[in-house]
């Protein structure tokens, strides 16, 4: 452990390629976390 605040910003990006038989579709899912101990 560290004395004082820690900001640490993690982005996490998912892409989910879901493929069908009339279609395809495609999710994003962007994950903001922000940690301040």
């Amino acid at each position: 452990m560290t004395t004082g605040p820690i900001t640490s910003p993690t982005t996490t990006t998912k892409t989910v390629v879901i493929g069908t038989t009339s279609s395809t579709t495609t999710k994003t899912e962007t994950k903001s976390i922000t940690t301040t101990t």
